[in-house]
C-alpha cells in the first residue's frame, strides 16, 4: 500500500514539470523518455529530430540543425528560447493559466 501510494505521489510530481522526451530521430543530445532540465539545450544535428511533451496535450517538435534552451520547465510558467534553426509547438488548447513563453 505505500510503495502504490509513492508511486502515485512520484507521478503526481512529475505531472507538474514538462520536457518529456517523447521522440527521437537521429543526432540529438538527449534521451527517449527523460526531461529536460532548465538551462539544458535540446539540440538536433542533421536529419534530427526532437519532439518533447509541453503542458498536457502539447508537444515542441525541434527540426534538423536546432537547438532550443529551456528557461523555465514550470508546466504552469513554461519558458523556452530556440537559439538556432526552427522549431513547432503543437497544442489542442492554451491555457490562460498556464502559458508557454517562447522568445
Amino acid at each position: 500500500m505505500i510503495r502504490v501510494l509513492a508511486i502515485l505521489l512520484l507521478q503526481y510530481a512529475a505531472s507538474f514539470s514538462t520536457g518529456l522526451v517523447d521522440q527521437i530521430r537521429g543526432p540529438v543530445n538527449v534521451n527517449l523518455g527523460r526531461r529536460v532540465a532548465a538551462g539544458l539545450a535540446v539540440e538536433t544535428g542533421k536529419r534530427g529530430f526532437v519532439e518533447l511533451e509541453l503542458n498536457f496535450g502539447s508537444y515542441l517538435r525541434i527540426r534538423e540543425n536546432s537547438a532550443v534552451v529551456f528557461d523555465s520547465v514550470a508546466r504552469t510558467n513554461l519558458e523556452l528560447r530556440v537559439t538556432r534553426g526552427s522549431a513547432l509547438i503543437d497544442a489542442d488548447v492554451i491555457d490562460p493559466s498556464a502559458p508557454i513563453k517562447v522568445t
